[in-house]
């Protein structure tokens, strides 16, 4: 599955996401990303987001903050979410930068990658 990227503008609609995959609905969608060993799009959405938010400070030096007021929003649910997400304060995720941010997310992507290909073809622990 190709990976289609937002600009950062907040939520974005799933039947967005399906249109621009060329994906019929929510169904396929869910389909797609447990074949390609993704979470489903409610735990994807928040990652792309943080990182998304990572790589706006790195190129234009913009908090989430900043762009959550600039388009009428509340920066503290934000702030709260990257929490949530990734256990760090955003200060800790400016710090380390996308790459480091990108790493969580592979970090917390694999158990469901392992979990996705069928047992008969796990490796078995001795």
């Amino acid at each position: 599955m190709q990976l289609c990227l937002f600009r950062g503008e907040g939520f974005v609609p799933m039947k967005s996401i399906c249109d621009v995959c060329r994906l019929r609905d929510r169904h396929e969608l869910a389909r797609e990303l447990r074949r390609e060993g993704l979470p489903a799009y409610s735990a994807v959405a928040p990652w792309v987001r943080v990182l998304l938010f990572s790589l706006q400070w790195e190129l234009n030096g913009v908090t989430p903050g900043r762009l959550t007021l600039n388009r009428g929003g509340d920066a503290a649910p934000i702030y709260r979410m990257i929490v949530r997400v990734t256990g760090l304060k955003w200060t800790e995720i400016r710090e380390m930068g996308s790459a480091l941010v990108l790493e969580l997310v592979v970090a917390d992507w694999i158990p469901v990658q392992a979990a996705s290909v069928p047992a008969t073809r796990r490796r078995r622990s001795a």
